[in-house]
């Protein structure tokens, strides 16, 4: 991640509501976060040339209404705030399978 992408959101910011944010009353939400997500992941696994089997993201929108309206995928992007990725377990197959394998050809 570039080093001006890093952006610092304080606690101060975040809101607790008793109210679940995504309930049946949030199918739009919700459907907009599923469609992100898989063509976000999409869009990444093609970045780095493999595919990624398994991943963990945290993530938080600055401004969640966005998610309320028709799909944007770029709006939504813009509002994405990533905080964590995990890869569990090991990352030797995430090596094997790079297109920037030290030993040669992807999958090696």
């Amino acid at each position: 991640m570039p080093t001006d992408a890093n952006i610092h959101i304080p606690n101060s910011r975040s809101r607790h509501t008793q109210t679940p944010e995504w309930g049946p009353d949030y199918e739009q939400r919700v459907a907009n976060v599923d469609r992100f997500m898989h063509e976000f992941l999409s869009d990444l696994q093609t970045e780095i040339g493999h595919p990624l089997p398994f991943l963990c993201f945290d993530i938080g929108f600055r401004d969640a209404s966005v998610l309320d309206r028709p799909y944007d995928h770029e709006a939504i992007k813009a509002s994405m705030v990533p905080f964590e990725c995990q890869m569990p377990f090991t990352v030797i197959g995430y090596i094997r399978h790079s297109r920037n394998n030290p030993d040669g050809a992807p999958g090696k």
